[in-house]
């Protein structure tokens, strides 16, 4: 099975090497890596350069990347451009972020993706019929400016966003929370920026990112479009019968992210050795956040269990 990773990255080369030995099988696994344009490449460059550059590519396509903006769709458009690109036939492509660290062995993964063989690992909630919570609700329905704007001081973008998203929620401007295109209205469906593809459904998005503006029209000013963009494109296409709908209340995140365990409140938590029992028993195929020293004798546990049940399968 010929598998492809597409990873994002912005911070710690060391974790993102990490993941990569991880999850190498040799000639049936490639990795194509975003780097933030906002870093300096030449960490990552170094944290990777005895690697096999036909395998591990550092795309060139380079966004300058802000959390909750639509530059985060856009180098997802870019890694699947690379992938594309390459002309290999994978089975299945997973996107995942350089904070990512794997609770099962690659045998382990392998063994899930026979068991789901025909489904598009991709989980949404139907964003226009699930009406609450409010907030939810206006990450797409609210016009949220300045979330891409070229500054690195995290204090005075801030202070852009805040002082916009205030403003915006005086005036009675609103979007639909569903797109209105050729008479019919598309539904938006929310999940989490993890997922697992196949090649087919991988094509149909980007084809469907690139060239039907009515996405990048509705996005281009909503909050973490990542989350939404691709959902509400696979589950109003042909694939929608093969994806993971989630019925019910808006879950929050976690319960959204069907390849990760996570932790999120406010904000991602990064999980420790003290983490580890918990991750085992989740069941799910990968952890984050995962982070050079704060988690590395976790690493170091995770990586024995992966040892040992790759041992086990064979």
């Amino acid at each position: 099975m010929k598998i492809a990773y597409l990873i994002a990255a912005h911070s710690d080369p060391r974790q993102l090497r990490r993941l990569i030995d991880a999850l190498d099988m040799g000639e049936d696994t490639w990795f194509f890596v975003h780097v933030d344009k906002k870093v300096r490449l030449q960490p990552f460059k170094h944290a990777l350069n005895d690697l096999p550059i036909e395998r591990v590519v550092l795309i060139k396509e380079r966004i300058y990347t802000q959390w909750g903006g639509y530059s985060q769709c856009r180098y997802q458009q870019a890694l699947m451009k690379s992938c594309l690109e390459s002309e290999i036939i994978f089975d299945r492509i997973f996107f995942l972020s350089g904070l990512d660290y794997p609770i099962r062995s690659n045998e382990e993964i392998l063994a899930y993706l026979e068991e789901n063989a025909g489904r598009e690992l991709i989980m949404g909630i139907d964003f226009t019929t699930s009406k609450e919570p409010a907030w939810a609700q206006e990450k797409v329905t609210r016009y949220h400016f300045f979330r891409d704007i070229h500054v690195s001081n995290v204090k005075v973008r801030k202070v852009f966003t805040e002082t916009a998203y205030r403003l915006t929620g005086l005036l009675p401007w609103r979007k639909p929370n569903y797109i209105e295109h050729e008479g019919e209205k598309l539904h938006l469906y929310k999940g989490s920026s993890w997922w697992c593809l196949s090649l087919d459904c991988l094509r149909y998005v980007y084809r469907e990112m690139t060239q039907n503006p009515i996405y990048e029209h509705y996005f281009r000013y909503s909050l973490t479009p990542d989350e939404i963009m691709i959902q509400t494109i696979v589950f109003n296409s042909p694939f929608a019968a093969k994806a993971m709908l989630y019925e019910g209340p808006y879950p929050g995140l976690p319960a959204l992210t069907p390849l990760h365990y996570i932790e999120y409140v406010h904000y991602i938590e990064t999980f420790t050795e003290k983490d580890f029992e918990k991750l085992v028993r989740s069941g799910k195929l990968f952890a984050r956040k995962i982070c050079s020293g704060t988690s590395d004798k976790l690493v170091e546990q995770l990586a024995i269990r992966r040892t040992c049940s790759n041992f086990a399968t064979k």
